[in-house]
């Protein structure tokens, strides 16, 4: 009888490929595939077994470090050694798992914020899984290692070290459900994986399969860089980028150097001080000339640049990423002499002026969308 039914799944599956439906991804799914897949993360891995491997040791060095006598259990050596082990189960267990959470929730907050679309029509065909929506398209072929694994409330595929795309419950009907698992135990590159169990489909029709209208837009440009905007572009860039480490690295400077003070004295905390910033910094500066010659050395095909009643989207095709920023999370549009720049805590856009061919009307232009979007 199980013969007979994977000979039957497998024909349906053959003949319902490819397949194509509607999917949407809420904060709380998008949270839960962010933990599952974590679980896959080599990197996450070994933090997990860094952290369970510190605190055994410090278990051991505990009792190595105890002797029978009931005083050396005060000493301060050994509550030292129990406030670290204690220290690491916490991070180990809690801190680590709240953080990644956490860090799921932002970028998901951070994706809606700079205009990312989740919902999306989803195609299975033999040769790949494709998510299409309007902010874009995620394409994984099979040929590339494409993997898969499923829980009660999602079912994904995703490329270590790429994309993903999750495919949650609350879309899901039965039949595509089942479907997509044949054809992920054909097609994937490692036998399906289920944490829990299979998916449990909550809808009995799929969602539709059109995307909403784009809106026309008011301005729009094609921008290829030449060599000396694009220098301007990355300095201004790296600049941004080493200002948001400027304050952190120094509050770390400045606690190493208080531990070290009251452990050793001013001397002590005054080396540990220029030591810390010494090292901190230096690789910052690698990071940030690393950045710059990443940037001036990037393609020059170039992206457009559209201005639309809601926001300012820069498009760099197929594979080059797409930025939007919000007219009302814009927080500066500054006219230079060469060029005119849009900017807010995260964000930079640099438009020459000579892509401009109309300045007067694109300044009217400007100044209407930032008065209607800060009048509501």
């Amino acid at each position: 009888m199980c013969k007979i039914w994977i000979f039957d799944m497998e024909n349906r599956e053959k003949g319902f490929l490819p397949l194509s439906f509607g999917i949407d991804l809420d904060k709380k799914e998008y949270v839960r595939f962010f933990m599952a897949v974590r679980m896959f993360d080599a990197r996450y891995r070994m933090k997990v077994w860094l952290g369970s491997t510190v605190t055994t040791g410090l278990l051991c060095l505990l009792f190595f470090s105890v002797d029978a006598s009931v005083e050396s259990l005060r000493s301060p050596m050994t509550l030292w050694l129990l406030g670290l082990l204690v220290l690491a189960a916490v991070l180990t267990w809690a801190v680590l798992p709240l953080c990644t959470r956490l860090q799921a929730a932002r970028q998901y907050v951070t994706a809606r914020e700079d205009g990312v679309d989740f919902f999306g029509v989803v195609t299975l065909t033999e040769q790949a899984i494709e998510k299409k929506t309007t902010s874009g398209t995620v394409t994984l072929p099979f040929s590339e290692g494409v993997m898969f694994f499923e829980t009660p409330d999602m079912q994904v595929f995703y490329k270590p070290g790429s994309r993903a795309i999750v495919l949650p419950a609350r879309c899901m009907t039965r039949e595509n459900a089942d479907t997509v698992r044949v054809a992920a135990a054909r097609l994937a590159a490692n036998p399906p994986i289920r944490q829990g169990g299979k998916l449990v489909p909550a809808r009995t029709e799929p969602l539709p399969t059109e995307l909403p209208p784009q809106k026309e837009p008011l301005f729009s440009v094609r921008i290829c860089y030449r060599d000396d905007e694009r220098r301007v572009l990355a300095r201004e860039i790296c600049r941004r980028l080493a200002d948001g480490y400027i304050l952190p690295y120094a509050f770390t400077a400045f606690a190493a150097a208080l531990v070290l003070g009251l452990l050793d004295g001013f001397s002590a905390a005054l080396i540990g001080f220029w030591v810390t910033v010494g090292l901190l910094f230096g690789i910052l500066f690698l990071r940030v000339r690393q950045h710059y010659h990443n940037i001036t050395d990037s393609d020059t095909s170039g992206y457009t640049l559209s201005l639309t009643d809601d926001a300012i989207i820069a498009d760099g095709g197929e594979g080059n990423g797409r930025l939007v920023l919000p007219w009302e999370k814009l927080r500066h549009a500054v006219e230079g002499e060469d060029a005119v720049e849009f900017y807010d805590r995260r964000h930079y856009i640099y438009l020459p002026r000579r892509c401009i061919e109309d300045m007067d009307a694109f300044r009217a232009l400007v100044e209407r969308c930032r008065k209607r979007e800060r009048n509501g």
